[in-house]
């Protein structure tokens, strides 16, 4: 006797195989996907950033608090 663990022209084999490597396929081209478009985020970020560093070192820009606005609208408040 002659026993095959798998065979072959099996309608059964031939789903039970290819639905694990359609989504394994899926799951390696997402996992590309996702990690070229955060490469690029993160370049870009990191340019931004780059930028905005060298324009406070060069004394162009002032990085004001989120604060300092509502300081001097409460100061106006008060004198009136």
């Amino acid at each position: 006797m002659n026993f095959k663990i798998f065979q072959w022209r099996s309608l059964k084999t031939r789903v039970t195989l290819t639905t694990p490597v359609i989504f394994l396929t899926g799951i390696w081209s997402l996992a590309l996907y996702v990690g070229a478009t955060m490469r690029e985020d993160l370049e870009r970020l990191l340019c931004n950033q780059k930028h905005v560093a060298a324009a406070l070192t060069e004394g162009k820009t002032t990085v004001n608090s989120p604060t300092a606005g509502k300081r001097t609208e409460l100061a106006g408040d008060s004198s009136a």
